[in-house]
């Protein structure tokens, strides 16, 4: 064997090394596991320094450093990795392996802990970034184990046999569960992105769910941001009902009531941090979006997500250290249309045209007085007659000075200086600094001494909002650098203009109810009046706010309850109201116990509709759309 590795001795530990110069250096220890059961194992090593560590079962038990120098064969690109041997004949782990992944990055104490602790059989790491091999060895025959990283490092088997492999069941709790309430969707066409979330109220008695109980069923699973899938089964059919993840465990300490709360966040709670994309040029909305997913450090889940092709175009799109879910809500606020996650999970957006078309041109479900009940309120909120929106034109400027330093620091020879350097606008691509033009050295701090600019090595590093300059002395001697810029592509705000809509028929019957949005991503300003005109043409009237709420009294009124979802057009027919339309379901909301289920849906009014040729009557009510 070579390398690095690690290895179960004849005394029964596991023992981490790594080869340097031909000799090994045994730097980790500790007992291995003698239960016959699944463990997760995790080793890391950083070829810089050196510095190993290895943890079991989410819990770091050993670190060390390998010394000496020479050769650390791991850094051999030809070397062969093995799993389940060592290089040397007759080195043959007795047991099971399974889910097998190469990273060539070192994971953070949180990735490893989630990484463990996410369980349900799923094996989806915090993060796949870095990874250049996933075996997850679930061919069950044959000589080949797929790798489902991006790499394609397949591996052959050589003398193993395959064997039943690690899967565990999710923890069903379905028998502890009193009470499940769950909330999708936005309370308005209008609204920002909003987060699902859900509560279970689960029985406690035998202190199952209390997270430091180590005797309980759960103990080491009810953590923070483990999957929590929520699903009903009702005549041979299985509906999800909400997917996300575990913020908290309450545990009640009374006597009279030794219940415990689960509280529950869904997929979009991963954008709830600060998310940087590239500038990106000449893209749609669902491209933006994309970007924002991508940049948000979230599970590799493999629900997909559902984009519909974009109807607006950009030149240029770019957030830096934004709230991700600010972005988003930026987005569909610009482009009029809408980001939810379904009940699976899956991030959706629509465009502004998507409920204009098939399904969502007809109504699926009637509500004929058949409601348990319902709230109707007809009033001013989201009555607007007055849209103004801001757009900001952009030039790019070929090979401008982007930045320039004013100090004169000094280095010494042979170390290096790095600099960040705070761009005032975006750069499309920087310029390699080039000596002479872009920086000097000398050797005395007002330039006049000696030239030492051929001693200065130049690297680049793109971070969110900054540049990394690292200045290097090559030299001898230290030096003062006496000059350095950056040039590139740059993006600069050329012009900013609005445009406002206004209904003046509306502001007679209702005043100025205006709204004010400025976006970053509009640049030109006909694509801003066409949005003023598409939202005004939808608000100028004031409308009904309803919600619906359902029991269960038939087989079909059951179905829609777990089956219909956000945009799915219904029809409510109510004679005390004098209701008789038809509307988009905009939030869903459940409620479950024992021999009883509510569901609410929060409505709204369709109103104008978009023009549809072959479909829409010339000089009717519906509206061109943009």
């Amino acid at each position: 064997y070579k390398g690095l590795g690690f290895r179960i001795t004849s005394g029964n530990a596991i023992a981490v090394w790594c080869r340097v110069n031909g000799s090994d250096q045994y730097k980790i220890s500790c007992a291995a596991p003698t239960d016959e059961a699944w463990h997760h194992i995790v080793i890391m090593y950083d070829s810089t320094t050196h510095y190993q560590t290895l943890w079991l079962d989410g819990v770091k038990i050993g670190d060390g450093t390998c010394t000496g120098t020479g050769t650390y064969l791991l850094e051999y690109v030809s070397t062969t990795l093995t799993i389940g041997s060592g290089n040397t004949s007759g080195q043959f782990f007795v047991g099971s392996i399974d889910e097998v992944r190469y990273y060539s990055r070192i994971l953070t104490p949180e990735e490893i802990a989630y990484n463990y602790n996410s369980g349900a059989g799923r094996y989806i790491p915090y993060s796949i970034a870095g990874i250049i091999g996933w075996w997850h060895a679930d061919e069950g025959d044959g000589l080949t184990v797929a790798d489902s990283s991006s790499e394609g490092n397949a591996g052959t088997i050589t003398g193993a046999t395959w064997v039943a492999g690690l899967v565990i069941p999710d923890d069903d709790i379905s028998a502890y569960t009193k009470s499940i309430t769950t909330e999708r969707g936005r309370d308005s066409d209008l609204g920002d992105v909003q987060v699902s979330t859900a509560e279970l109220r689960v029985v406690n008695t035998s202190k199952n769910f209390s997270p430091e109980y180590s005797s309980g069923a759960y103990y080491g699973k009810l953590k923070p941001m483990r999957p929590i899938r929520i699903q009903a089964t009702y005549g041979g059919s299985t509906y999800d009902v909400f997917y996300g993840y575990i913020t908290k465990i309450v545990p009640n300490p009374s006597k009279k009531q030794q219940d415990a709360y689960i509280h529950a966040v869904g997929q979009l709670s991963r954008f709830q941090t600060k998310v940087t994309t590239e500038l990106l040029e000449d893209v749609g909305e669902d491209e933006v979006i994309a970007a924002i997913i991508d940049a948000v450090e979230r599970p590799a889940e493999t629900i997909p997500n559902s984009l519909d092709t974009g109807e607006d175009s950009y030149s240029y799109a770019k957030f830096t250290a934004t709230n991700g879910l600010e972005a988003l809500s930026h987005v569909i606020k610009s482009c009029c249309g809408r980001v939810y996650d379904k009940a699976d999970g899956t991030i959706v957006f629509e465009s502004r045209g998507h409920r204009a078309l098939s399904p969502h041109d007809a109504s699926v479900y009637t509500l004929n007085e058949d409601h348990y009940s319902m709230t109707y309120a007809y009033g001013e909120r989201e009555l607007l007659n007055r849209f103004t929106t801001k757009a900001h034109a952009r030039t790019a400027l070929s090979t401008a000075e982007v930045w320039r330093n004013w100090d004169t620091p000094y280095i010494p020879a042979g170390e290096t200086l790095t600099i960040n350097a705070i761009l005032a606008y975006p750069a499309l691509s920087i310029t390699t600094p080039a000596a002479t033009t872009d920086y000097t050295a000398n050797n005395q701090a007002d330039g006049l001494g000696t030239d030492r600019t051929a001693d200065v090595s130049i690297t680049l590093t793109e971070y969110a909002e900054s540049i990394g300059i690292a200045v290097e002395n090559t030299g001898a001697t230290g030096f003062y650098l006496t000059f350095i810029r950056l040039r590139g592509d740059l993006l600069q705000e050329t012009d900013e203009g609005s445009s406002t809509i206004n209904d003046t028929d509306s502001q007679a019957d209702y005043g100025i109810r205006e709204d004010e949005f400025d976006s970053a991503l509009l640049d030109d300003l006909s694509d801003a009046q066409n949005r003023s005109r598409y939202l005004l043409a939808r608000h100028k009237d004031p409308h009904a706010e309803i919600t619906v709420t359902l029991r269960p009294d038939d087989d079909t009124k059951l179905a829609a309850m777990l089956g219909r979802d956000i945009s799915d057009r219904i029809t409510v027919i109510e004679a005390q109201t004098a209701v008789n339309a038809d509307f988009f379901i905009e939030k869903v909301a459940h409620h479950f116990e024992p021999s009883f289920m509510e569901t609410q849906w929060t409505l709204s009014a369709i109103g104008v509709q978009d023009f549809i040729l072959d479909t829409s009557v010339l000089d009717g009510d519906d509206v061109l759309s943009y």
